[in-house]
C-alpha cells in the first residue's frame, strides 16, 4: 500500500493538499485539490474547501469564506 502522507515545514501533504500543524477541520468537509490549510486555522463543519486558508483564521460555508480571526 502506498503512503499518501509526507511530512514537510509542519505540514502534512495528503494527495496534493497540505494541512499544517495545529489545523482543526470540522467533520464532512471537502478540500478540494491543491488547497492550503495554514498552522492554527480553524474549518466548520461540512465546508467546502475551494481557496488556501490563512494561519489563524477561521473559514466555513459551502465554499468557503472567512468568519473571524482568532
Amino acid at each position: 500500500m502506498m503512503n499518501l502522507l509526507t511530512s514537510e515545514k509542519n505540514c502534512e501533504t495528503l494527495l496534493n493538499n497540505n494541512v499544517c500543524r495545529g489545523a482543526i477541520v470540522g467533520a464532512g468537509s471537502t478540500i478540494f485539490p491543491r488547497f492550503t490549510i495554514s498552522e492554527s486555522a480553524f474549518i466548520g463543519l461540512g465546508s467546502k474547501i475551494t481557496h488556501n486558508v490563512p494561519a489563524g483564521e477561521t473559514w466555513g460555508g459551502n465554499l468557503i469564506r472567512r468568519i473571524a480571526d482568532h
